[in-house]
């Protein structure tokens, strides 16, 4: 069961209730709405005072990720982008689509206010993260490799992740 409330100064807070929950929890998140999850036994009152009390806490953290957003890359066909092997290039099509080929990584997009969207803008930046995996998973074997000879050491795996 969940609860949206809109609070001046914050937004939307969407407050849920769940089942083996036993505290209220509190996140701020980017481009979502502040989160309150509290248990079953616990009213949405109580959890909107909960909120209101910690509003100068959200307030600060909200401004940071807004910071954050705005130094976010903004995709556009104007922009230059390159990884060690591929260019970035954008391709007006009939639909939005992402191509990685050996040179590129072909954005086909449909008009560029649609581009600009915030679902588009994560859909390129997975593109572009995909096209840097598969140049990791060609160059760090091989170096790897190289380097455990050079310095005699031995390896059981490697493996190419996104951590954060």
């Amino acid at each position: 069961m969940s609860k949206e409330i809109n609070i001046p100064e914050i937004g939307i807070v969407k407050i849920t209730k769940k089942r083996g929950v036993k505290r209220m929890t509190l996140s701020v998140r980017p481009l979502r709405p502040v989160n309150v999850t509290i248990p079953h036994s616990i009213s949405f009152s109580a959890a909107e005072s909960f909120v209101l009390e910690k509003k100068d806490w959200i307030i600060r953290n909200q401004e940071k990720l807004s910071e954050r957003e705005d130094k976010r890359t903004k995709f556009t066909p104007q922009t230059i982008f390159k990884t060690k092997e591929r260019e970035l290039v954008f391709i007006p099509s009939d639909k939005t689509q992402i191509r990685i080929t050996k040179s590129y990584i072909k954005v086909e997009y449909i008009n560029e206010d649609e581009l600009l969207t915030e679902e588009n803008q994560d859909y390129i930046r997975n593109g572009i993260i995909e096209a840097l995996r598969i140049e990791a998973k060609a160059y760090i074997p091989e170096r790897t490799e190289f380097l455990a000879k050079k310095f005699k050491f031995t390896y059981s795996k490697v493996s190419v992740r996104n951590a954060k």
